[in-house]
């Protein structure tokens, strides 16, 4: 999937990953692969195991990029205050 996301070829503008039992482990590849798509508009991440590490891998990723406008993380084991 990240290699996919990350050629930058498919027209997906809405990527539903929710409830995947993703660890860090995927989503430091997913937060990677985003670097290289400006096609996706909205990510659902939510219900899976990712914590602190990945969210925050995410947002230096959505610092630098500007089509992700709706990016879900609810149900991971990311603690509040990085998200405030």
């Amino acid at each position: 999937m990240a290699g996919s996301l990350r050629n930058n070829s498919s027209r997906l503008a809405d990527l539903k990953l929710a409830s995947n039992q993703f660890s860090d482990k995927e989503g430091a590849r997913f937060a990677d692969a985003l670097r290289h798509n400006d096609k996706l508009r909205t990510v659902d991440l939510s219900n899976n195991n990712l914590t602190d590490v990945t969210a925050f891998l995410l947002l230096q990723v959505m610092r630098k990029i500007t089509n992700i406008t709706s990016l879900k993380l609810d149900k991971n084991m990311i603690s509040p205050r990085l998200v405030e």
